[in-house]
């Protein structure tokens, strides 16, 4: 998610500025959306870490805020359609070719 993010700040920065100056920004973008992530800041905490990216910063940080990453798992009905498509794959016989 944070490669997305830092993505998508970078392209909307080489917009309007230089490869070199959105380089930085794009490092400041990640910096404050992995802090926030890892627990070690908040939203507030990184637009006052870095003021003069506030209103590029501000919609990233509160989007990294609400996704939870360890809220994502693969449901039980997915679990099993895939237990059942990788044991029917294996027990497929395999040709002279895949055989190798």
């Amino acid at each position: 998610m944070v490669g997305l993010l830092r993505n998508i700040a970078l392209g909307e920065c080489r917009r309007f500025l230089p490869v070199e100056r959105c380089m930085k920004r794009e490092d400041s973008v990640a910096d404050s959306i992995n802090d926030l992530i890892s627990g070690h800041s908040t939203v507030e905490g990184g637009l006052m870490r870095y003021p003069n990216l506030r209103r590029e910063l501000s919609p990233l940080l509160q989007l990294s805020a609400r996704i939870k990453t360890e809220d994502v798992s693969p449901s039980a009905e997915f679990k099993q359609r895939l237990r059942t498509h990788l044991l029917n794959v294996m027990n497929q016989p395999r040709t002279v070719q895949e055989q190798g």
